[in-house]
């Protein structure tokens, strides 16, 4: 029986998760790269979609006016975002089969800092995602995110 057990858990597929925020700018812009990685990777990838802060119609409306067919949870008691320190939306966290992290932080590079919004040239979760896919750890394997920040209590 353990035999079986341990191989349902490695067969399970990597997961993606990305905090978002509604109301964030930074956010809203993502929502185009996200629908591409996710429209590129869905079969390979189980995503979800984590709102810490949002209500169930804002989250309802926000996928419906960025046309985001990912399916998603709200967090709102922070229990994922506490469990894996997540301090910003948008933010990424990647898990392979087994659950170890291989990748947290930003989307790609397109927010260099606050304010400031340019074409992105890094794609840090598509490229993640395909290094993952050839058995590759993602490097890096670490990138700030920028955007809004989370507001709640480690305690």
């Amino acid at each position: 029986m353990l035999l079986l057990q341990t191989f349902a858990i490695c067969a399970q597929k990597p997961k993606i998760m990305v905090w978002l925020s509604t109301t964030c700018p930074i956010c809203q812009r993502s929502t185009l790269e996200l629908s591409k990685v996710y429209e590129n990777t869905q079969s390979q990838f189980d995503w979800q979609f984590v709102f810490p802060i949002d209500t169930k119609a804002s989250v309802k409306k926000f996928k419906r006016k960025y046309k985001l067919n990912v399916p998603h949870i709200l967090d709102t008691n922070f229990e994922l975002t506490k469990k894996y320190k997540i301090t910003t939306t948008p933010e990424v966290l990647i898990l392979d089969s087994v659950g170890y992290k291989v990748y947290q932080g930003a989307i790609d590079d397109s927010s260099p800092s606050l304010g400031i919004h340019r074409p992105a040239s890094a794609h840090y979760l598509f490229d993640a995602c395909i290094l993952l896919l050839n058995q590759k750890s993602p490097q890096p394997s670490y990138v700030k995110p920028i955007g809004c920040i989370i507001y709640h209590s480690y305690e």
